[in-house]
């Protein structure tokens, strides 16, 4: 009898596990170059992550496969510099499993164009695709820009684990930040703010907080059925005190020395502020993406700068001309202070004032110039005939065109 309830036992034993949870996930934003074998990530400066060939990432019986772009796509696919890394413009992702047939794919993507050959493809999130079927091979045909952070991929016979919470704030912060926490619905969010793992016994989240120090934030998410997630942790880094000569507002912009001391103290910006200096050096102004990126100071030289990458021009519109800034040329910047490795940024923004100008919309329109001989400019300074229509510049004033 004792025989006989022990092998049950261990008959029951064996079937629970067979079907405890795992699954493979590639993270493409922290080990993309790992994981696809290239020697390093692409930028505007560098090709070290363009993927030439097709390149396969494997984890156990799971491979990715992402080919190159297709003939006639301009841009390669390749592992960015900045998040989301996996980046497809054209082509094929094919993710395959060796033995079990493949039942969900989870893809977290900041941009999306891609279609399966099979199985169900929905968008179960603002930034998520979820693939469903019974499949030992799925080819994703993609289309356009589409930006990839994580792949995770779940076999037959697996159980899909409880999502782990999702925690959010600003890092760092000057003064406090406000911490949020989401999971996925229905699930109970338990969290700690002491360093240690949460259990049900820790503190329920049930609404947003606030912390005025650095503070690491700890969460866990339970469904309905008492199953627990993977701790989710977020540090939130308070910012020494920096002393700067300006307040980053219009009337009283940061210098570059400012801006520079402030990302050296972690006191990077989420929104937009107001930076002035010169233009020491142009890498590069792109008429195709509108944007440029350059180096400034705040004496034009090239000791003490910061870079402005990939800023718009005057009005936050697009540059469609490479003479439209020089070096030497007084600025003020509208964008946020940043930090990408180890280079300190200004970026995701736009030139406020060239060598004090500034376009702050049309405030008068006036029909028929008065003047027909005077030569007759469009908003990007280029000069163009009596046919133009719209908005054009003569003598200094801004009119309309019929």
């Amino acid at each position: 009898m004792n025989k006989f309830l022990r092998l049950t036992l261990a008959i029951i034993f064996a079937f629970v596990c067979s079907w405890s949870f795992s699954q493979t996930r590639f993270d493409f934003d922290k080990e993309g170059t790992t994981l696809l074998g290239l020697s390093g990530e692409s930028s505007s400066e560098s090709s070290s992550g363009d993927i030439t060939e097709a390149k396969t990432a494997k984890i156990g019986n799971i491979s990715i496969t992402v080919s190159a772009k297709e003939e006639g796509t301009k841009t390669p696919n390749r592992i960015w510099h900045k998040s989301p890394k996996l980046r497809m413009y054209s082509g094929t992702m094919t993710i395959a499993s060796s033995d079990k047939k493949i039942t969900e794919i989870q893809i977290v993507a900041g941009k999306w164009s891609g279609k399966a050959n099979n199985g169900t493809l929905t968008n179960t999130k603002s930034n998520e695709q979820t693939w469903t079927g019974s499949e030992n091979t799925v080819v994703f045909n993609i289309s356009d820009n589409t930006q990839i952070d994580t792949i995770t991929v779940y076999v037959e016979g697996e159980a899909a684990p409880v999502t782990a919470p999702k925690i959010s704030g600003t890092t760092p912060f000057t003064e406090s930040t406000t911490v949020t926490i989401t999971a996925d619905e229905g699930a109970s969010i338990y969290y700690t703010t002491d360093g240690t793992n949460p259990t049900k016994q820790s503190t329920a989240y049930t609404a947003p907080f606030s912390v005025t120090a650095t503070t690491t934030v700890k969460a866990i998410a339970y469904d309905a059925n008492g199953k627990a997630s993977e701790v989710s942790t977020e540090t939130f880094t308070k910012a020494d005190k920096v002393a700067t000569t300006g307040d980053g507002t219009l009337e009283k912009p940061y210098t570059t020395k400012d801006a520079l001391a402030l990302i050296a103290g972690n006191a990077n910006t989420t929104d937009q502020v107001y930076v002035k200096g010169i233009i020491s050096a142009i890498t590069e102004v792109s008429t195709k993406f509108g944007n440029a990126t350059f180096t400034i100071s705040d004496d034009g030289k090239d000791q003490e700068t910061i870079i402005v990458y990939r800023v718009k021009y005057l009005d936050n519109t697009s540059f469609t001309a490479e003479d439209q800034i020089k070096v030497g040329d007084n600025v003020i910047m509208k964008a946020v202070l940043t930090k990408y490795k180890e280079t300190s940024e200004i970026a995701k923004g736009y030139i406020y004032s060239l060598n004090g100008n500034t376009t702050t919309g049309i405030n008068k329109i006036i029909n028929n110039a008065s003047d027909e001989n005077a030569p007759v400019y469009n908003l990007a300074g280029q000069r163009v005939d009596k046919s133009y229509k719209g908005i054009v510049i003569k003598k200094g004033k801004k009119y309309f065109n019929k």
